[in-house]
């Protein structure tokens, strides 16, 4: 059916058809015309485990696709409109699981405006077809690339947490991957590797949640590679930086074993003896103090507390 087209700009004719033309393609499709988050999951690619293979386009689609593409193509459209029109575009090649030709779209939208609505959108669906796709490796690099680029993330703080949120995790898999093959082969440059691997996940955000285990985990991994001074500082500040954690006892008993073990009897004493004082709830907290006890009098420190060798001896700590 022809399209009637009014203008009195016979340079903008083309391109008015074309959008027409676009106009007519999305009532075909039902497509909103404003731009709404997507919802999740939108494209049925049945089995969640598998990575989604291509279908065919529709008619429909495909005529979209097509006469969106010549819209760009004669290039007399303002800018804006131009993503909008590529955002379509991507929007329903992603549908149709066609996630590298989307991806195009996706990336234009955000050369274009880094800071628009729509680029949000656009970097949550390229991201998106990465994961489903499986390409982890790629999705990690591009959140990457996506925050390092200021305007983009003081714009949008949302995708700004969701970036830090796939590095992080990323980086807990790079860890938890090289503990586990550490553990396999008893190497302890992969302890090691584990062990840098948290620092630099709590450096990255020392308050955020699971910081403290993400310490705790640090210390551990420190350990087992023979950094015995890493991994006493990080017991030690777990304990004082994360007092109302969960790993804080196992923190200090671990800090206050692995002294004794290398030596440290001072720290190793100090360990047992606050271990034992704060958290005296616990099954082994007297056998705790009464350890303290034996290390400061093997280490010939005469000048103990009466009330604490009292405490011990009668078990009421």
């Amino acid at each position: 059916k022809p399209l009637a087209v009014v203008t009195n700009d016979a340079s903008r004719l083309p391109a008015t058809a074309a959008e027409a033309a676009v106009l007519a393609w999305k009532n075909a499709l039902a497509i909103d015309p404003v731009v709404r988050a997507p919802r999740p999951n939108d494209a049925d690619d049945g089995d969640d485990d598998a990575v989604p293979a291509p279908r065919p386009l529709t008619p429909d689609e495909a005529g979209l696709v097509e006469t969106i593409g010549v819209a760009v193509m004669l290039g007399a459209a303002p800018a804006d409109e131009v993503a909008q029109l590529r955002f379509m575009r991507g929007n329903v090649l992603r549908r149709a699981n066609r996630f590298d030709d989307a991806a195009l779209d996706f990336e234009f939208v955000l050369a274009h405006d880094p800071a628009g609505e729509l680029a949000e959108y656009a970097a949550n669906l390229l991201l998106d077809g990465l994961n489903r796709t499986r390409r982890y490796d790629q999705l990690v690099a591009r959140a990457r690339a996506l925050r390092a680029d200021p305007a983009l993330v003081r714009a949008h703080p949302e995708l700004a947490a969701l970036l830090t949120s796939i590095e992080r995790q990323w980086l807990r898999k790079q860890a938890e991957q090289a503990e586990h093959e550490a553990q396999a082969s008893g190497d302890r440059d992969g302890f090691a590797r584990c062990a840098a691997i948290y620092a630099e996940l709590e450096a990255q955000a020392p308050r955020a949640d699971g910081a403290d285990e993400v310490l705790y985990n640090a210390g551990v991994c420190a350990a087992a590679a023979g950094d015995a001074d890493d991994a006493l500082a990080r017991f030690g500040r777990l304990s004082g930086d994360h007092p109302g954690s969960a790993l804080a006892a196992r923190a200090l008993a671990r800090q206050a074993a692995l002294a004794q073990r290398i030596g440290r009897i001072a720290l190793a004493a100090d360990g047992w003896s606050r271990y034992a004082r704060t958290y005296g709830g616990e099954r082994d907290a007297a056998e705790r103090m009464a350890e303290a006890i034996a290390l400061r009098l093997a280490s010939g420190d005469r000048e103990l507390d009466e009330r604490v060798v009292l405490v011990a001896v009668e078990g009421d700590v």
